[in-house]
């Protein structure tokens, strides 16, 4: 009843220009260390969320915030970056990461500035972002590690929204005159081009300016967003078409647990304290229902405009991408271009990272190993 009162109210309440981005300079990238990044209270509360002692990555300042980082170059072998979906962190890709170096690659994995121990560096948790600041995250995140350690990327692996991330890197990084190239390969893991998002959402979405001046005004209410996402992952995992039981239970519920303590509904755990406010920003900026067209034709632009070869996975059990609504279009893509491919693994969802991580580390290691 809560979230119909407080949607109606939305609607009544006149509309307010959406945050502003917050303005950034080119700066000269700085290596930090956690306690430069949070407070105390911030890091404890972070810290008990992922059941962690302290974060298991480093630390950049770049020109937005602050981005925690991995990188793995054990493998020796060329380098992937692994761009992670909506609401969670580079922890979706733990047991994929271990694949791939395991397969001889090196592996550069982070958090997206809200989400696990990554920090935007405005005053206000509301701010614009969008594809811009998404690209300028690992464009300066790629400008250090090249710095520090020498090496370039071969390949991005994005799920989700991590896929729209990707491809309108390389569509910035294609034009004439940027300092960077194009990464050679795209590997985009159900990516959220065409999003299906729960009622609330799609509400919101229609009033981002008034939903985002409700949130700020009155943060109880932003208990909304951990509902919205909530309701949204009890379709992101793999129903049996006939049982309609969860096909890979044990991970349903693993996610569930973690995705309760973040959003604070585990009793004696506070909740992250950036990650509500960084899914409303994300998905006002990009994941908006009237951006993700113009997100397909960005796909489009990169497949005819540059040398990318593109690997699509795409479980055939999605309903948060749907797959039946969707993939006739994408395999008309496909036909239409030769460098992209289209790979529907059977039985697997939206989250299939966490499903099946070795049906998505495989298909990558074939994917990367062609020539």
């Amino acid at each position: 009843m809560i979230s119909i009162f407080l949607v109606s109210w939305t609607l009544r309440v006149k509309s307010i220009a959406s945050t502003s981005q917050t303005k950034s300079t080119i700066m000269s990238l700085q290596s930090v260390t956690a306690a430069e990044v949070f407070s105390q209270k911030e890091l404890d509360i972070i810290n008990a969320c992922w059941d962690k002692s302290k974060p298991q990555g480093k630390f950049l300042k770049d020109r937005h915030g602050y981005t925690h980082y991995c990188l793995n170059c054990s493998g020796q072998g060329p380098l992937i970056v692994l761009c992670h979906g909506l609401g969670t962190s580079m922890e979706a890709f733990e047991k994929i990461s271990e694949n791939l170096v395991n397969s001889g690659y090196s592996v550069l994995k982070y958090d997206y500035y809200g989400h696990g121990y990554s920090k935007h560096g405005g005053n206000s948790p509301f701010f614009a972002y969008d594809l811009n600041m998404f690209v300028d995250q690992l464009d300066d995140l790629l400008d250090h590690i090249e710095k520090e350690e020498g090496v370039k990327p071969a390949a991005i692996c994005g799920h989700s929204t991590g896929g729209i991330v990707g491809v309108a890197a390389n569509d910035r990084w294609s034009k004439e005159g940027n300092k960077r190239s194009i990464v050679p390969k795209l590997i985009l893991v159900a990516p959220a081009f065409y999003a299906k998002k729960p009622i609330v959402a799609r509400i919101a979405d229609s009033i981002p300016g008034t939903f985002t001046q409700l949130m700020k005004t009155l943060p109880f209410a932003r208990v909304l967003i951990g509902d919205a996402y909530m309701e949204s992952g009890e379709l992101a995992f793999a129903k049996d078409p006939e049982s309609k039981t969860t096909i890979y239970a044990a991970e349903e519920q693993k996610k569930k647990d973690r995705d309760l303590v973040l959003f604070g509904k585990v009793k004696g755990k506070e909740k992250h304290p950036f990650l509500s406010e960084a899914i409303l920003n994300i998905n006002f900026h990009i994941l908006r229902g009237d951006l993700l067209e113009g997100h397909r034709e960005l796909l489009k632009n990169v497949l005819k405009k540059t040398k990318s070869e593109i690997l699509w996975i795409w479980g055939n059990l999605d309903f948060t991408v749907p797959f039946e609504d969707n993939i006739k279009e994408v395999k008309n893509l496909e036909q239409n271009f030769d460098n992209l491919e289209v790979s529907v693994e059977d039985r697997l969802g939206h989250e299939s990272p966490y499903e099946n991580p070795k049906i998505i580390s495989d298909a990558c290691v074939s994917f990367l190993t062609r020539k």
